[in-house]
């Protein structure tokens, strides 16, 4: 038997370049490079551009543009759920604004977002009205008229609005020791307190009727010093520290009170002066002086047939009428003379006499 001589060696697989249809054993020399067509290019399926012909994959695959670029993010306004590459276009509303610009939330439906609600008085009447309160709260206050000034002596704790109405009647000096304390006073302003010394009347207090006396003080600086005289006549130096007085009756008292330039008056000293008779006979002027006290006017009357120079001093020592060469009878009006105690002073030949005459308008 001859089994070698009918065998063909050769490719018998068909889809190898070589395929021999007359073989009938495959010698392993099929080729299936050697025939076919080289196709370059991406041979990868999931790539933008596989190509299903390319037998050669050249390294060209491109994954990325056949994609679609927008923004991934699902809580922006323009978000793309086809977008598969985000390129940074994502666009979100403002803090309290949905997409649209309109609010997320306005309870009250004002237009403002309740977010941006500034609450406060929205009531231009209000005297704490907010222009930009946005959302009134209750807060508003109105106008309650009274005085504000805490310094004033009717401050009104509960006034919102000065009406003008503050009094500083209260406000004074409430030092007892002062001259111008007022008791009426309930706030103490020590700026306008005024002190003056205590003063002290220098002089004789034994004296002699018909007799001139020097009596001296000592005042305060920038003081005015007035002086009254009882039982006498201030013949110099009113209103300076040293007076002289011509005493005419038994008991004198002299008055001394300083006033301030602002016009504080203080306390008013007092010296008692006792005078004696010189223990020689004098020859006064013999007149007559009637009514006593004085109402309209009151008339002095003289004797002897002589004229006279007729003088009236106030409580101070003041000149306040003088009349020269007066005859026999003389009326005297009292018009512009204010009531008080004057010293009606008469001289005639060297002769002279002080009587005392009250005016009671």
């Amino acid at each position: 038997c001859d089994f070698d001589s009918c065998v063909v060696p050769g490719c018998t697989l068909e889809a190898a370049c070589n395929f021999n249809p007359l073989a009938n054993t495959n010698d392993g020399s099929c080729d299936f490079g050697s025939c076919q067509v080289v196709v370059s290019g991406c041979t990868n399926p999931l790539a933008c551009n596989f190509q299903d012909v390319a037998n050669d994959d050249d390294g060209t695959c491109d994954f990325v543009s056949c994609l679609t670029s927008g923004c991934t993010l699902p809580n922006a306004c323009n978000y793309d759920a086809n977008a598969a590459i985000l390129d940074g276009s994502c666009a979100f509303p403002t803090e309290g604004m949905d997409c649209n610009g309109a609010c997320v939330q306005d309870t009250d439906a004002d237009g403002v977002c309740d977010l941006f609600e500034i609450l406060g008085c929205t009531d231009e009447g209000a005297v704490n009205f907010d222009v930009a309160a946005t959302d009134n709260d209750g807060s508003c206050v109105y106008a309650n008229g009274g005085c504000t000034d805490a310094f004033a002596c009717n401050f009104n704790h509960l006034a919102t609005a000065n009406d003008g109405s503050c009094d500083y009647g209260c406000l004074g000096c409430m030092s007892i020791h002062a001259c111008n304390f007022n008791p009426e006073s309930t706030i103490h302003n020590p700026e306008a307190c005024e002190f003056l010394l205590d003063l002290e009347i220098t002089g004789a207090t034994s004296v002699t009727t018909g007799e001139e006396e020097v009596y001296t003080t000592s005042g305060t600086a920038g003081a005015n010093l007035n002086w009254a005289i009882q039982g006498g006549n201030l013949i110099a130096g009113q209103h300076t520290e040293s007076i002289t007085v011509l005493w005419t009756a038994g008991q004198g008292v002299l008055e001394l009170t300083e006033v301030t330039e602002a016009g504080c008056e203080g306390e008013t000293f007092l010296l008692e002066v006792e005078a004696v008779a010189t223990g020689v006979e004098a020859v006064g002027v013999n007149f007559a002086m009637y009514p006593n006290p004085a109402s309209d006017q009151f008339v002095i009357e003289f004797s002897g047939g002589h004229s006279a120079n007729l003088c009236i001093q106030d409580a101070a020592g003041r000149e306040v009428y003088t009349m020269t060469n007066v005859q026999s009878r003389h009326v005297v009006s009292t018009t512009g003379l204010a009531d008080g105690l004057y010293q009606v002073v008469v001289m005639t030949e060297g002769q002279r006499e002080v009587r005392s005459v009250v005016i009671s308008h």
